[in-house]
This record gives structure tokens, sequence and C-alpha cells, in this order.
């Protein structure tokens, strides 16, 4: 969906680049990294960009040159337009009377709201498995004897991981991280951050059942709203400021 995503409201892009869809955020960084090697050794002349959804990584939207991530958690987070789901309702054949769109965002902002408990849980584990992997270590050393260097690299990880959860992962400490990632969603979905933060796949799950009362799937809504902004000329800025970026490269 990315990729037809990003070609149907930048065509012009599509025409001057080659876009491949390469899977998940690692995958994604993975295969950029071949490719990038095989430039270097002269297999390819074409230089390789990457664009993966920011997910949970709040702040980082670039890692180098050549590798992008959107400003929002997915890339579906851009279509969370009320004037634009407006008109896929209608197209839907969806009844509309009822849902201009002020009522729209409304139901956006609960539709949002709903999908925040998901949000925290999923955030507070991932900080707890950063945590614990960062402390494990199985590479083990011929020199000190394969078998005996791995038992005392297991030891000294399980160690690390005693020390981190005596340390950082109490019940204390993952409560109180807990109730701040809560009330920094909360905070976002007060001060319309939302669109960039949450989960904008999610959002527009619950606004299909909510709305649609099952009538019509999330994929058709999304297709919808994607077919709309397109006829529209709609290019979220977002979107926009990472292919100039690229663009100018």
């Amino acid at each position: 969906f990315d990729l037809k995503m990003v070609s149907d409201l930048f065509p012009e892009f599509h025409e001057r680049v080659n876009l491949i869809s390469g899977g998940g955020k690692k995958r994604v960084r993975d295969f950029r990294e071949l490719l990038e090697k095989a430039r270097s050794k002269g297999i390819t002349t074409n230089e390789v960009f990457s664009i993966t959804d920011r997910d949970s990584d709040r702040y980082n939207t670039a890692n180098s040159d050549h590798a992008f991530s959107w400003d929002c958690f997915h890339i579906e987070n851009y279509l969370l337009d009320a004037a634009m789901i407006k008109e896929a309702l209608i197209a839907s054949y969806i009844s509309s009377k009822a849902l201009d769109e002020a009522a729209i965002e409304k139901e956006l902002i609960l539709c949002a709201e709903e999908t925040l408990p998901t949000l925290v849980r999923e955030e507070l584990e991932a900080f707890a498995n950063r945590l614990l992997i960062e402390c494990i270590n199985t590479k083990s050393s011929p020199k000190e004897g394969i078998t005996q260097s791995l038992v005392k690299r297991v030891g000294v990880s399980a160690d690390r991981i005693n020390k981190v959860k005596d340390e950082q992962l109490t019940q204390a400490l993952v409560q109180e991280r807990e109730s701040d990632i809560e009330a920094r969603v909360r905070a976002d979905l007060a001060n319309g951050n939302w669109r960039r933060s949450y989960k904008g796949r999610d959002i527009l799950r619950q606004f299909a059942k909510r709305i649609t009362k099952g009538k019509i799937s999330y994929e058709i809504l999304r297709n919808l709203i994607l077919s709309k902004m397109r006829e529209n000329q709609i290019k979220p800025k977002g979107m926009q400021d990472v292919i100039d970026r690229i663009i100018k490269q």
C-alpha cells in the first residue's frame, strides 16, 4: 500500500525513480544497505534511498542521507483528513447526512482514544525488550574454547538481565514509565499531535467499524480516501518534505 500511496499522490516522483516495496522497516533498511554495497562495487550506478514508517521512533525521522522516515507513525496517518474521508463515505454510498467534517473529526478522535491502551502497552513492551536485548551476548571465543566461552557469555548476560530487572524494570519503575507514556499520549490527543504519534492504520480500522457498521472494510475505506486525495491533488506536507529531500540529492 505504501508504494501505491506514494505513486498515486506523487506521480511525478514515481516517473523519476524506481519504487520498490521492501516490506517491514528492518527489511527495507537491510535491502537499501545491500543495494548501496552493490553501488559501491560498481554493480549499479543508481543512488538508493529508503523510506519507512516512523512507528514508535518519535523523534527519529532520518538515519542517514539515504534513509528516511515519514514524520508520523504509519503512512496511513496522512489519510486522517476529515474532508477526504467525507468524500470517501459519499463515494461508498454510506449516508453522510449526519457526518459533516466536524463530526468526522470528532469520531476520529474517539477512535484514536480507543487505540490508546494498545499504544501504551506496545511502547512499554518495546522499552523492556530493548533493555533486555542489550544485555544478551552469545558470541563465543575460539581462544577460550567454544563451550566454555559461550557458557561464560550466557552467565554474564543473565547477570546483566538481573541487574536491569532489579534497577530499571522494577514494579514501581515500570508503573511510573507506563504512567508517563499514558500522560504523553493523552496530551497528544488533547493538542492534536495524535495525527502523527498515534497509529493511523488502527484509527482508520476503528473508524470503519464505528461509522460503516461493517458495510465497508478498512481496506476499501482506505483506498477510497486515497482515491479522493489523488483526485483533489492532496499532497501531505510530511510526504512532500521527504520526497523533496530525496530529489534534491
